[in-house]
């Protein structure tokens, strides 16, 4: 029966105002009435020191929550019965209707974004690493912003990173791009051959196979260590010959989590390999001969293939793009790997950093 700016009484089975809570239940609701933003509120409070019930974070469902609840007028409900009497108003009917009022006002997401951003899910923060949302001012402009930049009840430092203008920032990467696509022929030539290579040496059946052997080999390595352990408790070995024993197992495992890693890494690079195959060779006909005039789901589809990121604040644009055509077993090989650095300036615009 716990709510926020009252204190349960057991002997008389009703609430009672926390004179303390109350005075905040209050400043909440006038806030809200008043067009505040909820995160906006949850932050003061945080910034305040307030506590919640539960002694965490003010965040903007609490703060939704709080607003919606009619306990706060007076009315308390249990599977639609009004309960009279049990909680005492703390705020007025007119404050109660204006802060819901201005809360339906608050738009709430879809799911699809009003505008495209060929960037998402491929750009980050180069001062925080944290992703790039998209952003658009005024219904017009369009902008990449630092996820952690944006306003958030619990964010105690929040990225001092800029907008950055969308149109700008996608030309950029989409020009660097398609000097890789002009190749694309190549590349997938490279593909093909450095995966013959791969499944000449080791077929991943194989691999699959040696993976599962050397981790049943190294859950077997602990239950040796715990038996030898157990053995020179009950006086089976002396401890020199039970520390050789112990050292031989921990150098066998350090050898066998080498071997494990190292197929691991092999495993990923075909696998990455195949599915760069596939997604390039599925853009080939597209992309090929119509690379000036790309849709943007063909763009993205390249983005995806090209494995880009985008590293963007607003002076400098790194951007990294790997397709992995190296593999260990591959005694020299040839990799499509661009990283390049681009400074801005607002009167030259982005240009190749010397």
């Amino acid at each position: 029966m716990g709510i926020y700016g009252y204190d349960w009484n057991k002997e008389s089975r009703k609430r009672e105002v926390n004179p303390i809570e109350a005075d905040i239940v209050r400043q909440v609701f006038h806030k809200v009435a008043t067009g505040e933003r909820l995160v906006s509120i949850a932050r003061q409070l945080n910034n305040r020191k307030v506590s919640t019930m539960t002694n965490k974070r003010w965040r903007s469902l609490t703060i939704r929550r709080m607003v919606r609840n009619t306990g706060y007028i007076g009315h308390t409900y249990f599977n639609s019965v009004l309960l009279s009497g049990l909680s005492p108003a703390i705020v007025s009917e007119d404050v109660f209707q204006a802060a819901n009022v201005e809360l339906n006002k608050i738009k709430v997401r879809t799911g699809r974004p009003k505008h495209d951003y060929l960037l998402r899910n491929h750009a980050f923060c180069s001062i925080c690493g944290r992703p790039l949302v998209g952003h658009c001012l005024n219904g017009r402009y369009r902008y990449y912003q630092c996820s952690s930049a944006r306003p958030c009840e619990n964010n105690k430092k929040r990225c001092s990173a800029r907008n950055i203008r969308a149109d700008n920032l996608e030309a950029t990467v989409w020009d660097k791009t398609k000097e890789v696509l002009s190749d694309l022929g190549i590349i997938l030539s490279e593909i093909q051959r450095q995966l013959s290579e791969a499944n000449n040496t080791q077929s991943l059946d194989t691999i699959n196979i040696e993976i599962e052997n050397l981790e049943k080999n190294l859950r077997n390595y602990e239950l040796r260590r715990i038996h030898l352990l157990e053995a020179l408790e009950l006086g089976e070995f002396g401890k020199d010959e039970v520390l050789d024993r112990l050292n031989n197992i921990k150098r066998l495992r350090h050898e066998d989590e080498l071997k494990l890693q190292g197929l691991k890494k092999l495993r990923n690079n075909i696998t990455s390999l195949t599915d760069a195959k596939l997604k390039l060779g599925q853009l080939y006909d597209q992309v090929i001969e119509n690379l000036e005039n790309c849709t943007p789901e063909v763009k993205k589809l390249a983005l995806d293939a090209l494995d880009i990121k985008v590293y963007a604040s607003n002076d400098k644009v790194e951007i990294q793009g790997v397709i992995p055509l190296e593999l260990p077993t591959t005694g020299q090989t040839w990799a499509s790997t661009f990283n390049c650095r681009y400074s801005y300036s607002k009167a030259k615009g982005y240009a190749l950093a010397k």
